[in-house]
């Protein structure tokens, strides 16, 4: 069997249609008289506690409260928009929560069940007039329909905004994050007046904002951490999280091997790579591939940092080095930037650092980029960290593959939540790298890998895995201190980095002809799951050999669809198969990728857009002659998704927010007849309808294996040769594994 590559531009093979037909609207859990009285009493509770705040909690006299939906009313078309505009109110964020409601539609036993929080200000005297308003609206109106659709109406206790403090210490650094964009400065300025007045010598030292969010790091004592969460702008007040410890988990062999580096340019000398660590020494035999980069005044470098910068930059340019064999040729040269100094250990300021990173990411042009550090914290399910959301906003566009390590606490206790993946390896627009513990087939979750979930969206975490060592199979790479020798090192710092190497080595070989975006699509698509837990190793492990991703035998196609789509729009996407049904069996399998704007504000909206997207086997197949359309199959199925949660966990349309998709479905060959994905793109806005939504990029790669079609490739290509064309390497190298 021959190699064959893969087939590029399926985008030309689609075509907008028209959309199906909607579902009616659904039966309320309360009528209106219902929920006039419900919700009254919650209104009054909730006034007497926005009295009790001091007024230099509530800036320009204004107050954040929250507003619960009732879990099945969460999807953007069931926003209250109406209400919240009648009642002069505006949203500044939402979140995940747990309720029981008091009913549901259909007769159902429960316990709690996930649902949206929707945080919403408004100024204290129009907040006094929600009574009166309550009682004069129409039950035939929007807003009463709206009405019926919240379960709750409360304030926001000091309890939901304070997390643990665990520091015994009596004055701690704490970041704090605030509902208050980059234009609304006088929340900021309130703040600072605020802490003022609790005459502790509070001080803010650094900030940054994202979206509706403002992150800050403030010094206060332990004793005030209960006054300064009273701010009714105040969304979290944490303990500042450490920085990641740079040492990996080392075991001295005795048997360092001696490595004898190539002495060749990069495979693409044009290519540039972007990575933040602790820092690179000044004398390496890495120079000649890694050019040093630092940042502004930054005090001295942490030994630990330039030792784990150098070990970073080995994985990058060779991957794991073998003994008796000369590591291959790097694919790119790589720009590291240092953005740790010794004042950055311990209770680090990691908002100054973050600060760095993106100045760095908004003023140069890479197109791939490698994180293996960050905040030394699991993810959490209801609020976005800063490193997550700043640069998932930088991300946003698609221009930019990054290879996030997932952190290396995977051995810590997983009911708690503590061996989750850490931020900023959540972002839904980066790739999020945990390790495997060996480069063989009986590969499993190295241990001290983080795990999954992510937060939803973004639930399936890390995406996949990339060897990243272990105690029985060390990632050896250049020792700086001993030059001419290999170390041994483990950790998914190295995974993540091995992985980007793999996706630099795409783009030297093929060219421009494939997108970051697509590049990260067919990393994810080539993972071999096997029979792993999604929330252990992701879509799967991904090998080295790009051969093995870029081509495929005679029985089989790739294509590579990459595009455009517009809000709202319906996209019509043909399967390329020959004209005489397939013989025997057929895979089809397909991976969808987009990138997409974020609202970190609204961690239970984060994403801003969403897919829909259908699968359709069959065009002569309907079960009414008058349907418009082809029977529909499942495709990317929500219940496969998220396997892993249980009964109402699932929520109803969460999986259509999802950035990245995979699933393959096993069919007959007679069931197939010009197959087709029909893709939705759905915009929101805080989890309402987008007004003013953009367009998105997609990469999209289908894959269809039949084993009886011997001369499946040829015959595709073929049939589509005036449309479709073949990606080959624009350069001749020896692929190494």
């Amino acid at each position: 069997m021959s190699k064959n590559f893969l087939l590029g531009f399926g985008e030309r093979l689609t075509e907008r249609m028209d959309p199906p037909k909607t579902a009616p609207d659904k039966v309320l859990p309360y009528s209106f008289e219902e929920s006039v009285k419900r919700l009254g009493s919650q209104i009054d509770q909730t006034l007497e506690s926005v009295r009790s705040l001091p007024d230099l909690a509530c800036p320009q006299n204004q107050t954040v409260v929250s507003f619960v939906l009732h879990p099945e009313f969460t999807a953007k078309s069931y926003y209250p928009e109406s209400l919240f505009r009648s009642w002069d109110l505006e949203q500044v964020g939402s979140r995940m929560t747990k309720i029981k409601p008091e009913k549901w539609t259909k007769k159902r036993e429960t316990t709690e069940v996930v649902t949206t929080e929707i945080f919403v200000s408004g100024e204290k005297t129009k907040l006094e007039a929600l009574p009166s308003l309550l009682s004069k609206t129409l039950s035939n109106s929007i807003e009463g329909a709206e009405l019926s659709k919240i379960e709750m109406i409360k304030p926001l206790s000091v309890s939901e905004k304070l997390m643990p403090i665990l520091t015994k210490n009596d004055r701690l650094m704490f970041e704090a994050v605030l509902h208050a964009s980059a234009d609304e400065s006088y929340l900021v300025d309130g703040f600072k007046k605020y802490l003022d007045s609790l005459n502790d010598g509070s001080t803010i030292s650094d900030l940054i904002y994202s979206k509706g969010l403002c992150f800050l790091s403030i010094e206060a004592q332990k004793a005030k951490a209960h006054d300064i969460a009273e701010f009714s702008f105040l969304r979290v007040l944490r303990e500042m999280p450490k920085l990641r410890g740079f040492e990996p988990a080392l075991r001295s062999t005795g048997v360092n091997f001696a490595v004898s580096l190539p002495d060749l340019k990069p495979v693409d000398p044009n290519l540039k790579v972007a990575i933040f660590d602790g820092g690179f020494p000044d004398s390496s035999p890495l120079s000649k591939w890694i050019d040093k980069k630092e940042i502004g005044k930054l005090d001295k470098p942490m030994v630990e940092g330039q030792n784990h910068g150098h070990w970073v930059s080995s994985a990058f340019l060779f991957g794991p080095l073998q003994d008796g064999v000369q590591p291959p040729q790097p694919y790119a040269y790589a720009d590291l930037y240092r953005v740790f100094d010794t004042n950055d250990n311990g209770d680090a300021n990691l908002i100054k650092v973050l600060k760095r990173i993106r100045d760095i990411l908004t003023s140069t042009n890479y197109n791939f980029v490698n994180l293996s550090c960050g905040p030394d914290l699991p993810v959490e399910d209801t609020e976005v960290h800063a490193w997550t959301s700043v640069l998932d906003e930088i991300f946003a566009n698609g221009s930019i593959l990054a290879t996030l390590a997932a952190g290396n606490k995977g051995h810590l206790d997983r009911a708690s939540g503590n061996a989750r993946i850490q931020p900023p390896s959540d972002c839904v627009n980066g790739l999020c790298v945990g390790a495997a513990d060996s480069q063989g087939d009986a590969w499993q979750r190295a241990s001290y890998s983080c795990v999954g979930p992510g937060r939803l969206p973004g639930y399936i975490k890390p995406d996949l895995l990339g060897f990243g060592g272990s105690t029985k199979e060390f990632f050896w790479v250049v020792d700086n201190n001993n030059p001419g020798y290999s170390v041994p090192v483990q950790g998914t710092s190295f995974a993540a980095p091995f992985v980007l190497r793999t996706a630099a080595g795409i783009r030297s070989i093929f060219g421009s002809n494939l997108s970051p975006l697509a590049i990260k699509t067919l990393l994810i698509h080539s993972s071999e799951k096997d029979n792993h837990d999604l929330l252990e190793v992701g879509w799967g492990k991904l090998g080295s050999d790009i051969d093995l991703i870029t081509s495929c035998v005679d029985s089989c196609i790739k294509v590579v669809y990459q595009g455009k789509l517009n809000p709202g729009e319906w996209l019509r996407v043909p399967v390329p198969l020959p004209n005489a049904q397939i013989k025997g069996k057929v895979l089809v399998k397909a991976t969808m990728c987009y990138a997409t704007p974020t609202d970190p504000q609204d961690s239970a909206n984060y994403t801003q857009s969403g897919l829909e997207i259908v699968f359709r086997p069959h065009e002569d197949k309907k079960k009414d002659s008058h349907q418009e359309y082809p029977d529909s199959k499942s495709f990317f199925s929500s219940s496969r998704l998220y396997e892993n949660l249980s009964g109402d966990e699932k929520r109803f349309d969460s999986h259509r927010w999802e950035s990245t998709m995979s699933s393959s479905r096993s069919m007959l060959g007679k069931s197939l007849k010009n197959p087709e994905f029909n893709v939705h793109y759905i915009a929101r806005d805080g989890g309402n309808k987008a007004k003013d939504a953009q367009e998105i990029p997609y990469a999209l790669v289908v894959e269809v294996s039949a084993p009886k079609e011997i001369n499946l490739y040829n015959q595709v290509f073929s049939r589509f040769r005036t449309v479709l064309e073949i990606l080959k390497p624009t350069i001749e190298i020896q692929v190494h594994i």
